[in-house]
């Protein structure tokens, strides 16, 4: 137990401005590491409470009304805070609010548990105090309201301690020096534990281990000519796994690949739930691999499926197949920690924000605890990530083997590595920039597996999308002024020798004309930026395309003129740089610094260029729009430019360039056919084999799909009567349903409206909704939905697809609105005048067909297993007023309909579930 004490606070407020007034505060007193004492208080504001807050809070005016004014608790407050050190999370609302209250700041050191779990617990999916709570075990079931808040905090500070002392002293020690000079409840807590270091002995952190078992066979198990033997009943799969099923769907598709790889062509393969997809495509690569002394590299989307491949089925098969094939998981450079860098980084810790110090810190545990050096298990927010591109691995930048940490290097050993092997695992993003970047990030291969492959045109889209980020490009110029800059490193570097006294000068004198340009560059953005805000044309959204009739309008004449500006500030800095480079040049003194120099360069060149394609605007396949936010970050503004059509791109540097890929996904049919994916990536029938694997699955014993025929028309229904309705339905539904419901939408705005009147109902009280967004990361969302009963969530985008939970965690799926995309969007606004230009529907052609493959993935998140049961409610109607509404239900396994009113729907949906729950527990 830790001789720790402080005081842990939480307020619930009118608000989340600076001037609300406090509902609520709840105190937790620790002392010698326990909790000793609480003070809590219902408060009296002065204005009423709004109706948002009561539903977050759950209290309301009624609740208030006899409560003590603040003035009238005051002095208890501090009385129990005493001179004790506040601990609180997101100390800079508590903090303000607390202050505002007494008038004055308080003497009190403050301490956020926020940033010491940004620290401490690296790899969490958020750091939201909720979520926190949920990773670290604690109980808390009173989340927003203020005692209850204020003992999970402090609950949490202590395990996080605990934690944090693990890693010893030296690391404490070095974690602490980042922040020298600052003074405030986490410097003094790390310096406190510094101290109990050097008198306790701590157990050391946990490692992560990645060693493979030792296989001596001089070939596996089996043949590729015979592979599909391993999934016979009792072939080589039924021996190893306990729950081997004999499916005939993964044999055919087996074969479909075998034949693929044989005839040097491309395979589509539609493999649904329960297939066995993966082995499916892991066992005949790995054999064709071995055989033929070559190399297969399978590409997926998510980060989940790439662990699951490379951390469980690859291990698997090595023990299966009996023997040590090599596989390798290939990220992009970026991904990997260059430590020469981080050595220059750490230097600049004392002009760094406390954010960055935060970031810096948390890097040093993260590579004591994690010391492979790939930022995947980091969660970094947006603002980080920029941190992180000051340390990752870059190929400008790198030294290759005259680096003194070449072989301790990440990326050099995960290059090595994926040389040797025989399987390489990426993602999409990777395996498109290799295509980018003309096959120089992955080792030459000629057959491809493409999991998740439905993903692969929208990530080809992000990939070859060039953007200007006018806030990060701020950020970038200011760098140039920062303490260890580069142009800094470069002064101090020839200061000493005598022979580049003129070269010195010169670089000298161009710097000082650059703070000119960085400050001039600076309030140019900041100009810019102010002016989008006020264009009346961009109030309606937050982003907007650029057609060559926008560019004739005054409002895009008068920003083009502050983005112009932009521009040829951009260039001037760009130009100053190279001009210090070409001096540099002259030199043989500092070949690291001229790399570390061109890397900028490059950066700036590349901006300077996205400005000038995108206020050319005239390529005719390119679509070009603007992107302005507004968050606590500032607002900001971006401009990209992409292709329209990337296909033809991907068909001559991809299916063109390789012998065989493979695309391979849950969802790639339209009615059963996939022709439409086969168009898309454009192939023709007689390149390519393609299989569709029939369910394992009896649908119309496990599901059933339930349209309501009273529910409105949504195309002839504005958005807030639909939430009206949508309302009106699951208020209806969730009592009648037996497990967890999971309702998915296609707008956050409807979503949270919902939202907020489900957790107002009392009728619905006892049950645990949660919503995208409100509720902690998606991961802690989808723990409930598995694990608590009567859980029902709310989810947009992501929640589509990517969930699998079994039996009575999910039993309703309902769909609120057929998930077709806003034409407005700018590249799919741009597909569909092409495909007006040349003659087809868009509608037909693409809205319509996307949709069908979006609808079809939020349908198949109901059952994933042979006993898994449910029903998937759709409640726009258009599924049965509309001529393609028919081709929604036609995409789906066959199984019973209920076409009825919401009333009958419910009422036989519920016997339904009844007798299905009653016959599962049996």
């Amino acid at each position: 137990m830790l001789d720790f004490s402080f005081v842990a606070i939480d307020l619930e407020t009118t608000g989340l401005e600076e001037t609300a007034e406090i509902i609520e505060i709840g105190l937790c007193k620790v002392e010698h590491g326990e909790i000793t004492a609480t003070l809590s208080h219902l408060v009296k504001p002065i204005n009423i409470i709004p109706t948002d807050i009561t539903l977050i809070t759950g209290i309301d005016n009624h609740m208030v009304s006899d409560a003590p004014a603040w003035e009238d608790i005051q002095d208890e407050v501090l009385t129990f805070i005493g001179d004790e050190m506040l601990v609180a999370h997101n100390i800079s609302f508590d903090r303000t609010i607390l202050e505002n209250h007494l008038g004055y700041q308080t003497p009190n050191l403050w301490a956020d548990t926020h940033d010491f779990a940004k620290v401490f617990l690296p790899t969490l999916t958020s750091y939201k105090l909720v979520s926190i709570g949920q990773e670290l075990a604690i109980e808390s079931s009173l989340h927003h309201r203020a005692l209850a808040d204020a003992e999970l905090c402090a609950k949490a500070f202590l395990i996080i301690m605990e934690k944090a002392l693990t890693v010893g002293g030296f690391t404490l020690q070095k974690i602490a020096n980042v922040f020298q000079g600052e003074n405030n409840g986490f410097t003094q807590t790390l310096a406190w534990m510094v101290q109990y270091t050097l008198t306790h002995e701590m157990p050391a952190a946990p490692l992560t281990n990645d060693a493979v078992t030792d296989y001596i066979n001089s070939s596996p198990a089996v043949s590729f000519q015979n592979a599909e033997v391993f999934f016979h009943s009792g072939g080589i799969m039924s021996k190893y796994r306990a729950d081997f099923q004999y499916r005939p769907q993964q044999i055919s598709m087996l074969r479909t690949i075998t034949e693929a790889f044989q005839e040097n062509k491309h395979a589509i393969i539609e493999a649904g739930t329960g297939t066995g997809k993966s082995f499916a495509y892991l066992v005949p690569s790995l054999l064709w691999a071995v055989e033929n002394g070559t190399k297969v590299v399978i590409s997926t989307n998510t980060i989940a499926l790439q662990e699951q491949l490379y951390q469980t089925d690859l291990p698997f098969l090595r023990k299966a197949l009996e023997y040590n094939f090599t596989a390798a998981l290939s990220k992009g450079r970026s991904n990997y920690l260059c430590l020469r860098r981080l050595d220059l980084y750490q230097n600049q810790a004392k002009t760094m924000l406390w954010s960055e110090k935060i970031f810096l810190a948390q890097l040093y545990y993260w590579l004591q605890v994690y010391p492979g050096g790939d930022k995947e298990t980091l969660n970094l927010n947006k603002l980080e990530q920029q941190y992180w591109s000051n340390i990752s691995s870059q190929a400008e930048t790198c030294l290759g083997n005259k680096c003194s940490y070449f072989k301790k290097c990440a990326f050099m050993t995960n290059r090595r590595k994926c040389e040797q092997s025989e399987i390489i695992i990426t993602n999409h993003a990777q395996l498109l920039q290799d295509i980018k970047l003309d096959g120089s990030i992955l080792p030459n291969y000629q057959h491809l597996i493409i999991d998740e492959a439905h993903h692969l045109e929208d990530e080809a889209i992000k990939q070859f999308t060039d953007t200007v980020d006018l806030e990060l490009l701020r950020k970038s110029s200011k760098q140039l002024e920062r303490s260890g800059n580069i142009i800094n490193r470069i002064l101090r570097k020839l200061h000493d020798i005598p022979i580049y006294t003129e070269i010195y000068t010169r670089i000298n004198d161009t710097y000082t004309q650059m703070h000119d340009d960085i400050a001039a560059l600076e309030k140019q953005i900041s100009e810019t930026i102010t002016y989008v805000f006020t264009i009346k044309q961009l109030e309606k959204s937050n982003e907007r395309r650029i057609t060559p009739k926008e560019r004739t309008s005054d409002w895009w004449q008068a920003l083009s003129e502050y983005l112009s500006g932009c521009q040829n500030l951009t260039k001037t800095l760009y130009h100053r740089l190279t001009s210090v480079a070409n001096y540099l040049d002259s030199t043989d003194a500092a070949e690291d610094l001229l790399k570390e120099l061109n890397s900028t360069i490059a950066m700036f060149r590349e901006q300077v260029n996205i400005f000038e394609d995108f206020l050319d605007g005239s390529a005719p396949k390119k679509v070009y729009w603007l992107e302005y936010n507004k968050s606590s970050w500032g607002n900001n503004l971006s401009l990209s430019v992409a292709l329209i059509d990337i296909m033809p791109l991907l068909k001559e540097k991809l299916f063109d360039a390789k012998d065989t890929v493979v695309l391979t996904s849950a969802t790639l049919a339209i009615r059963n056919d996939l022709n439409y994916t086969a168009e898309s990536f454009l192939l023709k029938p007689e390149e390519y084999r393609s299989y569709i694997t029939p369910s394992p699955f009896d649908y119309k014993k496990q599901s059933v799909i339930a349209i309501p025929v009273d529910n409105p028309d949504y195309s002839q229904t504005n958005e807030y009567a639909y939430a009206d309705m949508v309302i009106r339905n699951l208020e209806k539904i969730i009592p009648s349903v037996t497990g967890g419901v999971l309702v998915l939408f296609t707008s956050y705005a409807m979503l949270n409206k919902v939202y907020f009147a489900l957790k107002r109902n009392p009728d619905l009280s006892e049950y645990n909704i949660l919503a995208h967004g409100q509720d902690g990361s998606r991961s802690s969302i989808l723990h409930n939905l598995s694990n608590a009963e009567k859980t029902i969530v709310l989810g947009a985008s992501s929640f589509w697809e990517g969930i699998d939970v079994k039996g009575s965690g999910l039993t309703t799926v309902v769909i609120v609105k057929l998930p077709f995309s806003p034409p407005t969007k700018p590249i799919d606004s741009a597909k569909l005048e092409l495909l007006q230009a040349s003659g087809k529907n868009g509608f037909m052609n693409y809205s319509l067909p996307q949709a069908i493959l979006k609808f079809r993935q939020g349908c198949g998140r109901l059952i994933r297993t042979a006993s898994d049961w449910g029903a998937v409610i759709i409640l726009d109607n258009r599924v049965l007023t509309k001529s393609y509404g028919q081709d929604f239900l036609r995409s789906l396994p066959r199984q019973n309909i209920l076409r009825e009113d919401m009333d009958s729907i419910c009422d036989k949906l519920g016997r339904w579930m009844q007798k299905k729950s009653a016959e599962s527990q049996n």
